[in-house]
């Protein structure tokens, strides 16, 4: 582990807080080095007598009363300072759990793991006595893979592979990684699901997406008026108005059907395989059709970009639902929402909001 100075903590702390009035870097420094490991002590003791041989009496005064009244963050920077902890790593602690770092990262500093990568959580949890074979270390290195992988997009990983990623973070045989998985189940940091494991986040969040999707198409199964009235029949003959060339393919005629008789739909495909294409076909059956049609992105580039493609407008994700919220937008059963690159990962709590929404 690399060993930060000793002092470090304590100078970056009264040079950046803006309670302690005049001391700025250069100030702080030499104070370190004028009273050394000694300063914590004057300024716990609020000793302004031994602070007055750098300062004026008063901004000591200052100082003292600052310490005094940061006492929780004060005693963190000592905690850090002692333990030889990196200083972006305390800074993250700190600004994640204010006065209640120390106890947090005493009680489990893998914790730490929310906003710092593995190696480094790694390093601290050494500097505080954290044993190669604690619990806590066994655990949080089965859901630092996790949610690595959740980095790379994947929502899942397959029990063999998690098992050898773990065995290799650890250092140790699979045997005793297939026992730090079922550690971390047995936590629920790692939910087991068809063969594999998920994060515990993405696990909750794609499991209540399912639901509601479930619930909504069991809602309008045989008995949605709107949609029944399209038959295949019907959107055959748009189609063939639309399209009098016959440049759409089968499939991505089923995928317009699809989408204009189904409550919901995934149009899934690789680059350049006609999905926005087919995109503009939809489009235009359900405007024909009578839907009033939104076309949303996570990010406004990408709406951009949908907008430019079908010809037709197209918004952000959060835009639309603070129309929704707001009541200027009307929603039901002859609407039709499209998503863009709703699967991705990281992208999935604007989709849950969507979902959430009744009718």
């Amino acid at each position: 582990m690399t060993t930060m100075p000793r002092g470090r903590h304590i100078v970056e702390f009264l040079a950046s807080r803006p309670e302690f009035v005049g001391v700025g870097k250069a100030t702080a420094q030499r104070l370190w080095e004028r009273f050394g490991l000694d300063f914590y002590a004057i300024l716990g003791d609020g000793d302004v007598h031994r602070l007055s041989e750098l300062l004026d009496r008063n901004q000591a005064a200052i100082v003292v009363e600052a310490w005094r009244n940061q006492q929780a963050l004060a005693d963190c920077v000592v905690f850090f300072d002692e333990q030889g902890i990196e200083l972006n790593v305390a800074r993250k602690a700190v600004a994640f759990w204010g006065d209640e770092a120390v106890l947090k990262m005493k009680d489990n500093p893998y914790r730490l793991l929310t906003v710092c990568t593995w190696p480094q959580v790694d390093r601290v949890a050494t500097a505080l006595g954290v044993s190669g074979g604690d619990p806590r270390r066994l655990v949080a290195a089965v859901e630092s893979i996790l949610y690595d992988r959740l980095d790379r997009k994947h929502t899942w990983c397959g029990g063999s592979v998690l098992v050898g990623l773990v065995a290799r973070r650890l250092c140790v045989s699979e045997e005793d990684a297939l026992t730090a998985v079922e550690l971390a189940v047995s936590d629920g940091a790692a939910i087991p699901i068809d063969g594999g494991f998920q994060p515990a986040g993405a696990a909750y969040m794609e499991r209540f997406i399912e639901a509601r999707i479930d619930a909504h198409v069991r809602r309008t199964v045989g008995h949605d008026l709107f949609l029944d009235g399209i038959c295949s029949e019907d959107v055959a003959s748009f189609l063939a108005r639309f399209d009098p060339s016959r440049s759409l393919t089968n499939e991505q005629c089923d995928a317009v059907g699809m989408a204009l008789q189904n409550a919901f739909s995934l149009l899934i495909g690789g680059a350049g395989v006609g999905k926005t294409t087919t995109l503009r076909a939809i489009n235009a059956g359900a405007r024909h059709f009578g839907m009033n049609v939104y076309q949303l992105a996570i990010a406004g580039r990408a709406a951009g970009r949908i907008a430019e493609a079908t010809g037709k407008p197209a918004q952000t994700v959060a835009s639309w639902l603070k129309g929704v919220a707001d009541g200027r937008i009307e929603l039901g059963r002859h609407t039709l929402v499209v998503v863009d690159e709703c699967c991705f990962p990281r992208r999935t709590e604007p989709v849950r909001r969507i979902i959430s929404i009744e009718n």
